[in-house]
């Protein structure tokens, strides 16, 4: 599977996950790479998108669901490492 593909999917369920917290429609903050500035879910002890672990909750807004998803969700490495 392309990577452009894959990472539609992924952004869709990431949005959905991201969207059931009250963080994400209450207080707009999220857990961020601050080294790349992927948005990573709760569970995620490492970026999705670098490796690092230098994640850190940030107020982030969000004017166009669609270009936050595009800037924040890139998932690189996780779709690297899923044939591993």
């Amino acid at each position: 599977m392309s990577y452009d593909i894959w990472i539609a999917e992924e952004r869709r369920a990431r949005l959905i996950f991201m969207k059931a917290s009250d963080d994400f429609w209450e207080r707009a903050i999220f857990r961020v790479c601050s080294d790349c500035g992927e948005v990573l879910l709760c569970h995620e002890k490492e970026c999705t998108n670098c490796g690092s672990h230098e994640i850190v909750r940030k107020k982030l807004y969000i004017h166009d669901e669609d270009q936050f998803a595009r800037r924040r969700i890139r998932c690189k490495k996780r779709f690297e490492d899923r044939g591993k």
